[in-house]
């Protein structure tokens, strides 16, 4: 999560020379509404990355998948745009079907249950049209699983589920999801998010099928200094 890239070029050339070397990419909360919005964000990553954009139709959302020009092909397919909050971009490579499947979820208990509803009916409708290898779901879930140990501190009221974490299980149960960032950290306390009232979450995390959990390697966090989210790698 980025925590917005508009009218930010000095932000966007910093999380550039960082990641630029990356096979894809994942943001989350461009703040990218328009055209004109991302502008100077693909004159700096573009000739490096194919680039794929679902634009905010909300005033702090929008997300963007990248794709580094010498590893892959243009040979992309947008399955699913949910206006600034999920893109899924479909490519085959080493003759295998991957779906990427970028999330930004809601901050808004009601609005991020409602979404997560959403879209296990609409990824689901996908992946019946289309045979996929592997599926990997990133971004930012605004929830966490485990409310005693995935956040610090804890809160006074601890509710067992947060809004948002039943409606995603029927997503992660359909697809026999696994969690990445659990595989070296079975204590769950990779926290990604820093907040400004001193409290850390673990709320960006990356989920895969079967295949792909035990092939990737173990995942790490790394902090960008104009981000209040650690960057995820695998």
């Amino acid at each position: 999560n980025v925590g917005g890239f508009k009218s930010r070029p000095s932000k966007i050339i910093s999380v550039f020379e960082f990641v630029k070397n990356l096979d894809v990419i994942i943001f989350q909360e461009t703040h990218f509404s328009a055209i004109n919005d991302f502008f100077f964000f693909e004159q700096v990553f573009r000739s490096n990355f194919f680039i794929f954009h679902s634009l905010a139709h909300e005033k702090f959302s929008g997300v963007c998948t990248l794709f580094n020009k010498k590893v892959f092909e243009e040979k992309f397919t947008t399955e699913l745009d949910i206006a600034g909050r999920c893109l899924a971009i479909s490519l085959s490579y080493s003759g295998f079907a991957f779906l990427f499947v970028c999330i930004y979820a809601p901050a808004q208990p009601i609005a991020r249950q409602k979404f997560f509803e959403n879209l296990s009916g609409r990824i689901q409708f996908v992946t019946s049209l289309k045979k996929f290898s592997e599926l990997i779901f990133i971004g930012d879930f605004n929830f966490v699983e485990d409310p005693s140990v995935d956040r610090f501190p804890k809160r006074k009221k601890t509710v067992k589920f947060e809004p948002g974490f039943q409606q995603f299980s029927e997503i992660k149960a359909h697809f026999s999801l696994k969690e990445q960032n659990c595989k070296n950290d079975p204590l769950k306390r990779i926290y990604t998010f820093d907040s400004s009232f001193h409290s850390m979450s673990r709320i960006d995390r990356i989920y895969v099928t079967p295949g792909l959990y035990e092939d990737f390697s173990n995942m790490a966090t790394e902090k960008i200094v104009s981000l209040q989210h650690k960057l995820l790698k695998v």
